[in-house]
């Protein structure tokens, strides 16, 4: 999948870690806090009937729970919408979570972000977008007639950054879910999915997605007692040119992840992030990403991977790593299929991604560790 200039790395580099998103979050996230300020007439106690979903679009989406009331407003930084009934022809545009806590809810959307192929969490959703029109949510116009002809009765754009550019056509479309606050990106995918589910009048379904996720994620724990407590580096190797990256600094979705896997925090992980996010350290500097075990990966920045991987392998400093002496380094190549989705799934976790991504760590650190 071609993504958003926006991920580009250092000069342009195609791939990026998560911090690599900083840039897009930062600024609008408080003001997300309470992401149920975004809906109007939603109500969970006494509510008023919810509207049947009609036979006009069978399978599309599961039957309503009742605890959504519409007609309901549909709050945004660009305007209100207002679904009249229950949507049943449901659109996500936007690409940073709306896509797959729309698949975790059990919808099929008419358009789509993303093909069954384009991350390997969307394999297991191949029937449920059989049908879909596919868009580009990072092409710098929206495919709006694309959208148009699907016949949406629900736009879901909560992930879509050039909104500025399109509202006003969308909301001619549908009802547009999008963002309270210009410029912001929900960071939260719970939040996401709990606000979808109460948009579709999905919240039980919402909530259990919630849960089937948090309980995979303990059960990988649970399974691996070797790793409590452990410390881990997860870092992308750019080269001699910018040096590496660690991933899992301090309050990333990497640190969050591997804290719920039962490591510890990386003891340097505060200390050289900068004002972008990044934590950048250079050769001389590498021992401050030292830990029990390190997970690298094999970048490249500018020039070939291969070069970056005999660049940092014949260094005596990186030799002289715990986790290097110990034999407790993963490498994943980026000739590795998964080499382009850990990046993308490490900026921006979900109820889909964080399973598979908890899957991939424990494939690559089986074997390290020792009991």
């Amino acid at each position: 999948m071609t993504r958003h200039r926006s991920e580009l790395g250092p000069a342009g580099a195609s791939l990026a870690f998560p911090t690599s998103l900083a840039r897009l979050v930062r600024g609008g996230v408080a003001a997300l806090a309470a992401a149920a300020l975004l809906l109007t007439g939603c109500s969970t106690a006494a509510p008023e009937p919810a509207t049947t979903p009609s036979s006009s679009a069978p399978g599309l989406l599961p039957p309503g729970e009742g605890t959504t009331s519409y007609p309901l407003t549909l709050k945004s930084g660009w305007g209100e919408t207002v679904l009249q009934k229950r949507p049943e022809r449901i659109a996500v545009i936007g690409g940073l979570g709306d896509f797959e806590a729309t698949l975790a809810l059990g919808v099929s959307p008419v358009v789509a972000p993303a093909k069954p192929d384009d991350e390997p969490w969307y394999a297991p959703y191949a029937d449920a977008l059989k049908d879909a029109t596919v868009i580009d949510p990072w092409a710098d116009t929206l495919a709006v007639e694309k959208v148009a002809a699907a016949r949406p009765d629900l736009i879901v754009a909560l992930g879509y950054s050039n909104l500025d550019q399109v509202f006003t056509k969308l909301k001619a479309i549908a009802p547009v879910l999008a963002v309270q606050e210009k410029g912001a990106f929900i960071p939260d995918w719970r939040t996401t999915t709990n606000l979808i589910g109460a948009t579709l009048d999905l919240p039980s379904r919402a909530s259990e997605a919630i849960a089937a996720t948090d309980q995979h994620i303990a059960k990988v724990a649970q399974d691996h007692p070797q790793w409590q407590g452990r410390t881990v580096a997860i870092v992308i190797n750019r080269g001699s040119e910018f040096g590496v990256e660690l991933v899992n600094n301090k309050g990333s979705q990497a640190e969050k992840l591997l804290t719920a896997l039962g490591f510890a925090p990386h003891p340097n992980a505060a200390k050289m992030i900068d004002k972008q996010g990044y934590t950048t350290v250079s050769l001389e500097n590498l021992s401050i990403v030292d830990a029990d075990g390190i997970f690298l990966y094999q970048h490249g920045g500018r020039g070939e991977a291969k070069d970056a991987a005999a660049w940092l392998a014949k260094s005596p400093l990186y030799q002289r790593l715990k986790a290097v002496k110990a034999g407790n380094v993963a490498i994943i190549s980026s000739d590795d299929k998964a080499s382009t989705s850990l990046p993308w799934a490490f900026s921006w976790p979900n109820a889909l991604n964080l399973p598979w991504t908890a899957d991939q760590l424990d494939q690559a650190f089986e074997g390290l560790f020792a009991k």
